[in-house]
C-alpha cells in the first residue's frame, strides 16, 4: 500500500508532465501563428469588400451568405464571429465553411473531380419558385367565409 505522500508525488508528476506538454503545444501554436501572419498579410479593405460581395451572392454557400446578411444588418461583426465573441453557432458555422472549402481544395489539388463534393441540386430546387399567393387570393374560395352559410 502506498502512502499519501507517494500518491501526492505521483499526482504532482502527472501535473508537471501535462504542464510541459501544454507548454510545448503552446509554443508550436505560437510558431504556426507567427508563420501564418508573415506569409498571409491581413486583407486590404478592397479585398474585404470583394469577399463580402462574394458571401452576399451565395456563391460561398448559404451559411456564409446568412452570416454576411447578419453583418450587413449590424447584428454582429466579422471580428466578433472570428474571435468567438457572439453566438457560438455563428462562429462554428463560419469555421465549418472553411472545412468544406478545404475539402474542395484538397480534391482539386489531388486531381479528384470536385463535383463529387459539391451539393447536388434536387429537381425541386431547379424548378422556378412559385409566386406567393396573396391573402385575398387564398381566402376568396374558402367556404367558411361565404355569407350564404350563415
Amino acid at each position: 500500500m502506498s502512502s499519501f505522500s507517494e500518491r501526492l508525488r505521483a499526482v504532482e508528476d502527472r501535473y508537471q508532465q501535462g504542464a510541459a506538454e501544454f507548454e510545448r503545444m503552446r509554443q508550436e501554436h505560437e510558431s504556426s501563428l507567427r508563420e501564418a501572419r508573415e506569409n498571409y498579410p491581413p486583407l486590404t479593405e478592397r479585398q474585404n469588400e470583394e469577399l463580402a460581395e462574394y458571401y452576399r451572392s451565395g456563391q460561398a454557400g448559404a451559411e456564409l451568405r446568412r452570416l454576411q446578411l447578419m453583418v450587413d444588418r449590424g447584428e454582429v461583426t466579422w471580428g466578433e464571429i472570428k474571435r468567438g465573441e457572439c453566438d457560438p453557432e455563428w462562429t462554428e458555422a463560419y469555421y465549418a465553411s472553411f472545412e468544406e472549402g478545404g475539402r474542395l481544395l484538397r480534391a482539386a489539388v489531388e486531381g479528384e473531380p470536385v463535383e463529387r463534393y459539391l451539393p447536388q441540386e434536387s429537381p425541386a430546387e431547379k424548378s422556378p419558385a412559385e409566386e406567393p399567393i396573396s391573402d385575398d387570393e387564398y381566402f376568396e374560395n374558402q367556404s367558411f367565409l361565404r355569407d350564404d352559410r350563415w
